[in-house]
């Protein structure tokens, strides 16, 4: 019973570790080629919530 609460805490520490990735950054995220079509107006919600 010993062993099972030690592996099943060495998992769950493994696997907290492996959830604090390193931050992101705009070099990850390259963008193939930016839009330059033509923009239209915003359309009225008329059925929105204050």
């Amino acid at each position: 019973m010993k062993g099972l609460v030690i592996l099943v805490g060495g998992a769950l520490a493994a696997f907290a570790s492996l959830s604090f990735a390193a931050d992101p950054s705009f070099k990850d995220f390259t963008v193939a080629e930016v839009f330059s079509g033509p923009n239209h107006t915003l359309a009225p919600q008329e059925n929105s919530s204050q």
